[in-house]
């Protein structure tokens, strides 16, 4: 991840000084200066901050709750993907947070091919098997899993 003078990131309020309990623990910020692995964010008419290492910045905090089952799952599933994307909403502000809703491997190719550069983080919720996850039902190995989040040029 490339940082540069003038980019948009994320930086961890506490790094700022500021009370990390807020509506959101990061404070979108932009990058003022650099120096080796460090670099300086001013957040709108505030003074610039101190060097902050880089590995604390995020450039994008997109997170994707991918719930995967089928339309029956409203006693099992669902429950657990609406609390998950609730947390999640707390932690972050609603515009970097995302349900989705799947049944089959296909809709999954399609939301990855079509999604993935907004997201850091994805959150899977569905049933489990030893060797991979169910997708109504048919059991879906690690390795099929692995070739469809495997899109070309996958980091946006």
């Amino acid at each position: 991840m490339t940082i540069q003078i003038g980019d948009t990131v994320f930086v961890p309020r506490k790094l700022l000084g500021e009370d990390a309990g807020e509506h959101s623990p990061f404070r979108r910020s932009i990058v003022t200066g650099r120096r080796d692995r460090s670099i300086t964010v001013q957040c709108g008419d505030e003074p610039e901050s101190e060097f902050i290492a880089t590995r604390f910045i995020h450039k994008r905090l997109g997170v994707a709750v991918v719930r995967i089952g089928d339309y029956s799952e409203y006693k099992f599933l669902d429950p657990l993907y609406k609390s998950v994307l609730q947390f999640c909403r707390i932690l972050l502000p609603d515009d970097h947070v995302t349900g989705f809703q799947l049944r089959t491997t296909l809709e999954l190719r399609r939301f990855w091919e079509l999604n993935h550069g907004a997201f850091e983080q994805v959150i899977v919720i569905g049933h489990g098997a030893r060797n991979g996850l169910c997708f109504g039902h048919q059991n879906v190995g690690v390795d099929d899993i692995r070739d469809i989040l495997e899109v070309p040029d996958a980091t946006p």
